[in-house]
Parts: C-alpha cells; sequence; structure tokens
C-alpha cells in the first residue's frame, strides 16, 4: 500500500470508492473531505487543492491535505484528510486527522498502515502532536487508532454522538 495526494487518483476510481459507500448504504465518507456530496469530481479535486492553503482554503475551514490509499493494484483502499492546524470545532470533535477505509477492505490492517502513513506526512508538516477522534462505538477505528500510539484523553458529547479524543505525541 502507498499513500499519494488525492489529485494523482483517477476521478473513475475515485468515483468508485464513493459509489461502494453508497451501496452499503452509508451517507458519509470521514475523512473524505466530503466527496460524497461532491457533484463534479473535477471541481471537488480544485476545491482540495485550494484548501491545501491558508491563502486560499474555503471560508469555515482549515488547511488541510487530501490523501489516497492504494494498494498493489492501484486501487484506492483509503481516503484521508490531514488538517493542517486545529479550529474549535476540531479540536473538541474533527482532529487533525480523518480517514475512511473502502467498505469491502476493512478489518485488513489497512487503516492501521494507513493512519501510520498519514502520522508521517502530520509529521513533515510540523504538527508533532496529533488529535485523531472517532465515534464512541467505532471499535474498529479505536483499535486502529490505538495501535498507532493513540492515548484516549477523553469522551464529548456532540448532539446524540459520543466522540473519543486521542492523542498521538
Amino acid at each position: 500500500m502507498k499513500l499519494v495526494n488525492v489529485n494523482d487518483a483517477s476521478k473513475e476510481k475515485l468515483e468508485g470508492f464513493v459509489r461502494a459507500f453508497e451501496l452499503m448504504g452509508e451517507t458519509t465518507i470521514p475523512g473524505g473531505s466530503c466527496i460524497e456530496n461532491a457533484e463534479d469530481l473535477g471541481a471537488w479535486l480544485a476545491q482540495c487543492r485550494l484548501n491545501e492553503w491558508e491563502e486560499t482554503v474555503a471560508i469555515g475551514l482549515v488547511p488541510a491535505m487530501v490523501y489516497v490509499a492504494v494498494d498493489d493494484e492501484d486501487e484506492i483502499v483509503g481516503i484521508a484528510n490531514l488538517r493542517l492546524r486545529l479550529n474549535e470545532f476540531l479540536l473538541n470533535f474533527g482532529g487533525h486527522i480523518g480517514y475512511s477505509i473502502h467498505p469491502q477492505k476493512r478489518g485488513q490492517g489497512y487503516g492501521r498502515e494507513m493512519l501510520k502513513y498519514v502520522l508521517k506526512c502530520a509529521r513533515d508538516f510540523s504538527i508533532d502532536e496529533v488529535l485523531i477522534t472517532c465515534d464512541d462505538d467505532n471499535f474498529g477505528s479505536q483499535k486502529v487508532i490505538e495501535a498507532n500510539g493513540g492515548v484516549l484523553e477523553n469522551v464529548v458529547q456532540n448532539e446524540d454522538v459520543k466522540t473519543c479524543r486521542y492523542w498521538i505525541r
């Protein structure tokens, strides 16, 4: 598996990735920079590029890098969003890193490996203390975060969802 900038992924494979979530009845793709809402992947990719920089990031967002994890056959197994700084919402509920694994690839170690690579990217951006969150009932994500050194700080309530807040130092 390797991690590449989202701009290096084909639109067709990104569309297939989104379709896999839709087929599972999943309406959101955590860490996917709202790709599930994109009517035009070209425009979505252009916005991802703009969101990489403080000067051009969309209002209300923070600068972020979007990556895809691809396997040896160059198929997308996951998507990740590395936020380069935190705002108040991210500090409480979203964290520096969000990620999703292709529904058919879950439970195969891709999440653990992908998070390891994204943590290296965070270090490259001088983010030495990384906050990662997940829902309190997402046991798979909890295992992935803990396997990468995540230490649970607390669990916070956001509307009707409880969010686990992990730090990796």
